[in-house]
Order: C-alpha cells, then sequence, then structure tokens
C-alpha cells in the first residue's frame, strides 16, 4: 500500500494516527513493540529459547498477516542477545576491591568535581589473569587542589582499585546499577596512582577532544557570574559543572530537563545550518531553486544537527532528535509529507534499533512522550480555544503527559512545572541555546567572540534562574 501524501488527505482529520495501518508504518511499530518487551523479562532466556523464538519469528514473516508478529519477534531476540552480551560483560564480584594495573584509553570528556573526576575508561585486552569489562568507570580522587590533565583519546597506566558494577539502594530516585549498565559500564574503578603513555587514539580525539576543548573554553573565559556550568550542560552535556543548589532549584521547579540538550536544541541547530548554507548558496547561479538547493540545505541542516548531537555525546534525546531531523530532510527533498506520527514511530525504531538499551534510562521516556504529546495536540486540525492560548494549553499537555512518567522514575512531581515551564522552555530555547550554538561555532574563528556569545547565554540563564527562584519561593 502507498503512504498517502499531506496531512489534508481525504479521511486524514482527528486522531494523528487515524488511518495509518499502511504496510510502511506496520515494521516500525513491530521493531518498537519488541524492542520494549526485552526489558520486561527479569531473568533472560537460554540460548535454545532465543534460537526457538527466532525461527518461530522467521516462520512468521513468511505470511503477510503474521509479518508483523514475525518482525516484532526479530526484534526481540537481538535485544535480548545483546541484553545478554552486556549482562556477560561485568566484572564478577569475585573480583572486588581488587588492586590491579590496567592500561587502557580514556573515552570520554571527565566529568570535573571539586577534588575529584569521572570518566570512562576502556582497558586492554588480556593484560592481568581475570577477564576485564570493555568499560570501567574511573574515579580520581586528588587533594591538591589542581586536577589532573586528563583529556580524551589519551593512553594511560592506572592502578585501580575495581568494585562490580553496583549501586547503592535507592528507593527514591535513579537507579545507578541501571544507568551504569545501559551505559555499557562493566565495573568501577578508584585511582591509586597513574602513569601517562606516549602517543593518543586519533578518532577518539577528534570527536571527544572537541568537547574537551569547548569545555575548558568556557571554564577559562566565563566568569562564576555567568553560569559556567549552565553554558557547558548546553553546549556539550556536561552537567557536571552545576552547582547543587541550581540542581536543586531545576529539580523544585519541573525544569531540569531543560539543561540536557533536547530534540529542541538539535532542531534549533538544524534550522541555524540549513537557513545559513541557503543563505550561503543563493547568489550561486546554480543553487538558485530547485531540487539541487533544498538538496545541499537540507544537507547543511542534517550536519548541523548531528555535529551537535555529536558534542551532546548523542545521548538519546539527541539521536530522537537527528533522526527525527533526517526523516524530515528526507520529506523535504522528496516532496512527500509524511505524518508526524509515523515520523515519531520510525524514529523510535530507529533509536531502538541503534541502542536497545535505550528504554533503561528515563530520558527516552521523557523524549518520546514529550513529543508525543505535543503531536497529539498539535496535530489533529481541532481548534482548542485562541491562538494565543495554544502554547499555554501544549505545555499542559506535555507537563500532564511527564508528570506519571517522573513519579514512576524519580518517585517525585513538582506543582510549579506548568508555570515554570511556560517561562523557561521558551527562554532557553530562544534567549540562552542560540548564543551557546553561536559560541560553539565562533570558537574555531575567535575566542574572544566565542565568549562574548557564551557570556550571553549565560547571563540569559541566569537571569532565568533568578526568576525560578523567586517563582520557586512562592
Amino acid at each position: 500500500m502507498r503512504e498517502q501524501r499531506g496531512h489534508d488527505a481525504p479521511g486524514r482529520a482527528g486522531w494523528p494516527g487515524e488511518g495509518y495501518v499502511a504496510e510502511v508504518n506496520r515494521w516500525p511499530l513491530a521493531i518498537v513493540t519488541g524492542c520494549l518487551a526485552a526489558p520486561l523479562f527479569t531473568t533472560l532466556p537460554a540460548q535454545t529459547t532465543l534460537v526457538a523464538l527466532a525461527v518461530l519469528s522467521i516462520v512468521a514473516c513468511a505470511a503477510w498477516l503474521t509479518r508483523p508478529l514475525g518482525v516484532a519477534g526479530l526484534a526481540l531476540c537481538l535485544a535480548l542477545l545483546q541484553y545478554a552480551e552486556r549482562a556477560g560483560d561485568r566484572l564478577s564480584g569475585a573480583h572486588a576491591r581488587t588492586v590491579v594495573p590496567v592500561s587502557g584509553t580514556v573515552t570520554s570528556v571527565p566529568a570535573r568535581y571539586p577534588g575529584l573526576l569521572r570518566f570512562r575508561f576502556e582497558p586492554d585486552t588480556a593484560q592481568i589473569e581475570f577477564e576485564l569489562p570493555t568499560a570501567i568507570r574511573v574515579s580520581w580522587y586528588y587533594e591538591s587542589g589542581v586536577a589532573p590533565e586528563v583529556a580524551p583519546g589519551q593512553r594511560w597506566v592506572l592502578e585501580l582499585r575495581l568494585q562490580p558494577p553496583w549501586g547503592a539502594v535507592n528507593f527514591r530516585g535513579a537507579d545507578p546499577e541501571r544507568w551504569l549498565f545501559a551505559n555499557g559500564i562493566g565495573g568501577l574503578g578508584t585511582v591509586r596512582s597513574a602513569r601517562r603513555l606516549d602517543g593518543e587514539v586519533s578518532g577518539l580525539a577528534a570527536v571527544h577532544g572537541l568537547r574537551e576543548r569547548v569545555a575548558r573554553a568556557i571554564d577559562r573565559n566565563l566568569p562564576r557570574d555567568a553560569d559556567p556550568g549552565v553554558v557547558r550542560a548546553l553546549a556539550i552535556a556536561d552537567r557536571s559543572g552545576l552547582e547543587e543548589a541550581t540542581r536543586q532549584l531545576l529539580v523544585d521547579t519541573g525544569t531540569a530537563h531543560l539543561l540536557a540538550i533536547s530534540g529542541l536544541h538539535v532542531g534549533l541547530a538544524a534550522a541555524a545550518g540549513f537557513w545559513l548554507l541557503r543563505l550561503l548558496l543563493t547568489p550561486i547561479q546554480a543553487f538558485r531553486r530547485g531540487r539541487r538547493l533544498m538538496l545541499a540545505t537540507s544537507t547543511g541542516g542534517l550536519l548541523a544537527a548531528f555535529a551537535y548531537a555529536a558534542l551532546a555525546d548523542l545521548g538519546v534525546s539527541t539521536l530522537r532528535a537527528v533522526v527525527m531531523v533526517a526523516v524530515v530532510m528526507v520529506a523535504l527533498v522528496s516532496a512527500r509529507a509524511p505524518h508526524p506520527a509515523a515520523a515519531l514511530l520510525r524514529a523510535a525504531a530507529a533509536v531502538l534499533v541503534i541502542d536497545p538499551f535505550a528504554p533503561l534510562g528515563a530520558g527516552f521516556w521523557f523524549s518520546f512522550g514529550a513529543v508525543g504529546a505535543l503531536l497529539a495536540f498539535f496535530a489533529p486540525r481541532t481548534s482548542t480555544g485562541g491562538a494565543a492560548w495554544r502554547p499555554v494549553w501544549a505545555q499542559a499537555a506535555v507537563t500532564l503527559t511527564l508528570l506519571p512518567i517522573s513519579a514512576a522514575w524519580f518517585g517525585l512531581t513538582s506543582a510549579l512545572a506548568l508555570p515554570a515551564n511556560l517561562l523557561a522552555i521558551p527562554w532557553v530555547s530562544f534567549l540562552v541555546v542560540p548564543p551557546v550554538l553561536a559560541g560553539i561555532a565562533a570558537l574555531p574563528i575567535s575566542d574572544v567572540l566565542a565568549t562574548v556569545f557564551w557570556r550571553i547565554g549565560g547571563e540569559s540563564a541566569g537571569a532565568l534562574l533568578w526568576l525560578l527562584g523567586r517563582l520557586a519561593a512562592l
């Protein structure tokens, strides 16, 4: 069956998913169903059970009527296989508190706290008598006041006191052990001594090194009163520089999600890349109009979105946003208009295929829940009052959708979420994020120019935090 074009096709009025049972949308739904079923298993099935399920799923794919069930079964099998592989890549409890020298590579931008560095460390293979996990989360405590010079791509020999990836029991709030599993961290380590090795891993230095350069430039050039922690959070998704009072204020007002690089922020980066390239190409005769101009500008928007998402370390929300941007750009180039709900479904399927562990994090549910609420509100062509009230109703829809998700994941909600987000979402989107993005773009040209943009973003963020503080005081 062919997918209908546009939003005004006959019989499309009403709910955004109405009438969408076309073949093209059955497969994303089946993939999403299968991948979301994997975290529901309390124990991993035996290998023979998985083989039997895979064979039944392949047989089901032979018939049109049962094909979605077969696709869902295959997606479930692939997800469970990856769960089993990751469950086996964990440090055994028998090696808890073992102190061993481990050589390897720093593979993340270090999170910097007072007296503490934390970073992802990938050991070399076959170096000690027992098998190490693929990735270790290293904590490096220091007392001298000067943090060790650690950067992504560097190679070190670290004497580590190892621990399995266990977390303290926490009856309210995040589950640290689930977070470690979802991020592929199979062990914890505390540095006892360290020695830097010569050479770097160039691929990591190219990506994470840029994030480190941005982080250091922000810390070096912005004073404390310009909220460098907020700027870092929105530039490279590093929240380690946020003060505890700021964290608590954002939690109290239900606005903590705004300092995660979200789909809205990635969309702004894509729009900036799209229109900037359009401005540069329009004077060229070959790109003044037509499909060639649309293809070039759409590619520029997608590359800008991916570049910003890479600075954010490609988290779930940014990955989903890049996929959504790709869907939109393909629609622009092909002159087709896929239904927004179908685009969201395809984005969810793509995210789960790339990262089947995404549902283990709250960001997946917050991200798709918020976008789904907005689609349910805006996609139907119905009236909900005057245009001035539509942002209020839309924010109310998002807030009401996220309240049960927040309660389920963190055991708390905020009564101030609706008024605080009505103020904070447009403020961050138009007064904070654009100058932060401009500072990143200006950094290769001039540190001074980048600092000017970041200072504007930091001052805007400081004004917002002051207003949120007044709101919380009520």
